[in-house]
Parts: C-alpha cells; structure tokens; sequence
C-alpha cells in the first residue's frame, strides 16, 4: 500500500529541507511514531511493523539545517495491509505555497 503526502514550505517557515520526519498513530491527530529521513533529495521511506488490518493516520514535516521544524503535512490514512509495511511518498516542498493535496494510490 502507498500513502502520498504533499508538503508545503512556507515563507517564514524553516528554510530548504535537510530532511523529513513520519508520523503516524492509529487515532487522528494522535502520532506516537515517528520515522527520520535524513536528505533533501529522498522521498520515500518505508515504514514496517504495522499491524495488520489496523487503520493508520500518517503525517510529516521537514526540517533544515537548523533542526527547526516546518508545519505538518495534510494527513492521509489507510489500512495496514497483511504485510504491516506502508511505503510513503511525498513531493519536496514548493516555495511559498500554501495548499496541500493528496494522492492515495
């Protein structure tokens, strides 16, 4: 199963990406996991151990050099498939753009 996320970078926000952090819970809103992707130019990561049939609310965020976080994403959700692995895709952020959208494949 893949989730898409957009994110959005924002004036004022952190600057250029470093990286990205995954979060993701089983309640909306509530994120107990997270996941750390170092480098600009990645756009997907793997997230395993989920559990089966288990609904997912996932969510990210960038940060720069800084360590300073940008706002989070849209939030896209979805059923942990048998295998408990979700790959997650996201679109680098566009400079000064608001919105967000998302694709679920």
């Amino acid at each position: 199963m893949t989730f898409g996320l957009i994110l959005a970078l924002l004036l004022g926000q952190p600057s250029a990406p470093d990286g990205y952090v995954i979060f993701w819970g089983t309640t909306p809103g509530v994120y107990n996991q997270s996941l750390t992707v170092v480098g600009w130019g990645t756009t997907q990561a793997e997230i395993t151990q989920l559990q089966p049939g288990q609904r997912y609310y996932i969510v990210s965020k960038y940060f720069d050099y800084r360590g300073l976080l940008s706002p989070e994403s849209n939030v896209v959700s979805g059923v942990a498939p048998a295998s408990g692995r979700i790959q997650v895709l996201w679109d680098p952020p566009l400079l000064a753009v608001e919105a967000v959208r998302v694709g679920v494949e």
